[in-house]
């Protein structure tokens, strides 16, 4: 199951799609065939359409179509290229891809040459590159946040008779108490950043907690202030936001 495919003893070999531009794509091919990486390098995938560009029987499609070419092409990995996407676009792009199939990714800096290679004398075809992962889709974390919300929802349920008379909404806090509670929704999440596919609606985003009234936060800011939620989320990040935001519980 983890493999995808029924071979005991021999090895998968990997499919992997390079996205960047065609130059820098041929650069990322050549260090992974110098390296002996032992992978099929299915092509790559433009960030922007060149019309005046000759056609390359290497250009796999472009990146709003990424899902659709991991899921066709049935992709172990993905390795961006530095040079071509900000760090920023690449984790609005993992937000944004859905969880299944599973792919590794991978950045090669702008102008590396030395992070790809073998990490042990034993695997010369294995490499190594920048992993980029996302915290709050990893398994042990999104089980703690759901645990975290179960616990926390039963907890304001059980201190309603005080609490909610402190909150501005109070049939609002009690519909949200219950439907985190029934996994309808998640107490912090993505509210502004393409992750629709990926996450439970959510009561607060992370960027509620800077936001104010007299001076509200502009849109880009929000997205760039959840992108670095879901990267390094942590359960006590939650928690501080539902104390800050506690007035406002019941919101929809």
């Amino acid at each position: 199951m983890q493999h995808r495919n029924l071979r005991l003893m021999q090895s998968h070999q990997k499919k992997i799609a390079i996205v960047g531009s065609a130059e820098e794509s041929r650069r990322v091919r050549h260090l992974l065939e110098t390296a002996g990486v032992q992978a099929r390098i299915v092509g790559h995938v433009t960030p922007i359409a060149d019309p005046t560009a000759p056609p390359s029987r290497y250009l796999l499609g472009q990146l709003h179509q990424l899902d659709e070419i991991i899921r066709i092409h049935a992709l172990d990995e993905l390795i961006f290229c530095g040079k071509d996407l900000s760090a920023t676009r690449i984790i609005s792009l993992m937000i944004r891809l859905p969880q299944y199939p599973p792919v590794a990714y991978k950045i090669l800096p702008e102008d590396s040459e030395y992070i790809i290679g073998s990490s042990s004398k034993d695997a010369p075809g294995e490499y190594y590159a920048l992993d980029i992962a996302l915290n709050l889709f990893q398994p042990q974390r999104a089980r703690t946040k759901r645990l975290l919300d179960v616990l926390t929802s039963l907890s304001l349920l059980l201190a309603a008779p005080l609490l909610v008379w402190f909150t501005r909404e109070k049939s609002g806090y009690l519909r949200n108490c219950l439907r985190v509670l029934l996994g309808k929704r998640t107490w912090v999440g993505l509210r502004h950043a393409d992750a629709s596919r990926r996450t439970t609606p959510a009561v607060f985003s992370p960027a509620d907690s800077a936001d104010t009234a007299a001076a509200p936060l502009p849109e880009a800011t929000r997205r760039r202030l959840e992108l670095l939620y879901a990267k390094d989320y942590t359960p006590s990040t939650d928690l501080n936001i539902l104390v800050r935001r506690f007035r406002w519980l019941g919101q929809e």
